[in-house]
């Protein structure tokens, strides 16, 4: 009879002979885990990545904010780009 990876509790095997790897309680504990891990927010576990964000958002609204045209913050126009205007 197959058992719980974290407990050892014995595991109840369905009709199509296939168990579950954790048991009811292990796998509550488990998704609760990861429920307030989510809620919570990891961001500030990774300051680059969240710097780098920031930095992107920030210059995403001044863009919108400036009323210039996009080709003034480098966008990549076609007919320009293809006409060797780089």
């Amino acid at each position: 009879m197959p058992s719980c990876l974290k407990c050892g509790t014995a595991l109840a095997v369905n009709e199509e002979g296939v168990a579950p790897v954790l048991c009811d309680r292990c796998a509550g504990v488990a998704t609760g885990r990861a429920r307030r891990a989510m809620a919570a927010g990891d961001l500030g576990r990774y300051p680059v990545t969240t710097a780098l964000l920031a930095i992107n958002i920030i210059a995403f609204v001044i863009q919108l904010l400036s009323g210039q045209a996009l080709t003034y913050w480098g966008a990549n126009i076609g007919p320009l780009t293809l006409s060797e205007q780089y």
